[in-house]
């Protein structure tokens, strides 16, 4: 049963908040809608994002993106009234790799002169903590997801002749030796 629906034509990208979606429109201004599925702001912003919106993040109600004039930032963009803030993490990263955010903290994943370190940020952009982190010692390595306290990998593994998907958490630091929490096959043939 269908209660509300909405016809939006030329979508190009959508992105979720908690009480509303972004959604991007091919030659046309972005708009927001509310969970009733009505509109409630049209963005001034047409083409001309500083953003590709397949890269960009939610938080709060913001987009967050790695800035593309430095490697050690990030903006971000209140999507109520599109103002823009830049946050400078050269104290904490030399260059960004990865921006995330999960359970209402934001990721950012880089390397500094310690090596890869993931600073987290909680809904008011403060750093909450920088830990260091390791990578297992597994190949293929496909995603890592970060949560405040531990890192999810995933990835594929050959075991024989078969390709195993294999998963993958631990405490930032120190992976090895790996201890498997899933493992399935993916296909088999006979």
């Amino acid at each position: 049963v269908v209660e509300d629906s909405i016809m939006i034509k030329g979508i190009s990208s959508i992105v979720e908040f908690e009480e509303s979606i972004l959604v991007f429109r091919k030659s046309r201004v972005p708009i927001i809608i509310d969970r009733n599925l009505e509109q409630i702001y049209t963005w001034h912003m047409m083409d001309d994002f500083p953003f590709d919106t397949s890269e960009i993040v939610s938080l709060d109600s913001f987009i967050i993106y790695t800035d593309e004039t430095t490697s050690s930032s990030i903006q971000m963009i209140n999507v109520y009234d599109e103002s823009i803030q830049q946050m400078d993490l050269a104290t904490y990263l030399s260059s960004i790799e990865d921006v995330q955010s999960n359970n209402g903290f934001l990721f950012v994943k880089g390397t500094s002169i310690n090596g890869p370190e993931v600073v987290q940020l909680n809904k008011n952009f403060e750093v909450i903590q920088v830990l260091s982190l390791d990578i297992p010692e597994v190949d293929n390595i496909k995603t890592l997801r970060y949560h405040p306290n531990l890192v999810y990998a995933w990835g594929h593994q050959g075991l024989g002749q078969y390709n195993a998907n294999y998963r993958l958490c631990y405490a930032y630091q120190e992976p090895n030796p790996i201890e498997w929490i899933d493992l399935q096959l993916d296909s088999m043939w006979i």
